[in-house]
């Protein structure tokens, strides 16, 4: 088999699990079997944004789709965190001419604000995290065993056209097999 079709709904809950309202339908996509179907979800507050596989769907407040998806095409598993007035999507591109871990900032209208490298020329694993601070991105990745194999930190504030620091974590923690970063 060389893909598998996954269908991605978003249906709203009440606090007794309850269901609000119908349920729409995002995507669809053919993703690789190996590969897990996953979505990450945001309240904006004045809707969702709702990431699934390579599309960012825009929902109004009652769940509903407000616009097209955005078609992020990125090249491999994303990760995104909300700013509360953006989407800052990390991501890794595999390409050997121009490999490396990449930050992608997309308005709450789904347009791109800008891309920037993280980590370039590198081969990064696959487990890597982002989250809000409250003033900029902080990203936790780990670069390949070949590299470098220690678990960094990239500080990343919403205008700078460069990581402000990657640091490598105080001893090596390559045995994990996860990396999360929860601010």
């Amino acid at each position: 088999m060389t893909g598998c079709f996954v269908d991605a709904f978003f249906v709203r809950a009440g606090s007794t699990g309850a269901r609000i309202g119908s349920e729409t339908r995002l995507s669809d996509a053919t993703i690789g079997a190996a590969q897990p179907g996953w979505a990450w979800s945001f309240w904006t507050g004045a809707g969702y944004g709702v990431l699934f596989w390579h599309a960012l769907s825009i929902l109004g407040p009652g769940g509903s789709e407000a616009g097209p998806d955005v078609d992020l095409s990125f090249d491999d598993f994303s990760v995104p965190a909300w700013t509360g007035s953006e989407y800052g999507v990390v991501w890794y591109r595999e390409d050997p001419d121009d490999r490396g871990l990449r930050l992608t900032r997309i308005g709450p209208d789904g347009g791109e604000i800008g891309t920037i490298d993280l980590a370039a020329g590198v081969r990064v694993n696959q487990s890597y995290s982002v989250a809000w601070t409250g003033s900029e991105y902080a990203v936790a990745w780990e670069m390949s065993a070949e590299d470098d194999p220690c678990v960094h930190v990239s500080l990343v504030g919403p205008g700078d056209a460069a990581p402000r620091r990657a640091v490598p974590v105080a001893g090596c923690l390559s045995h994990l097999t996860s990396r999360s970063i929860v601010w």
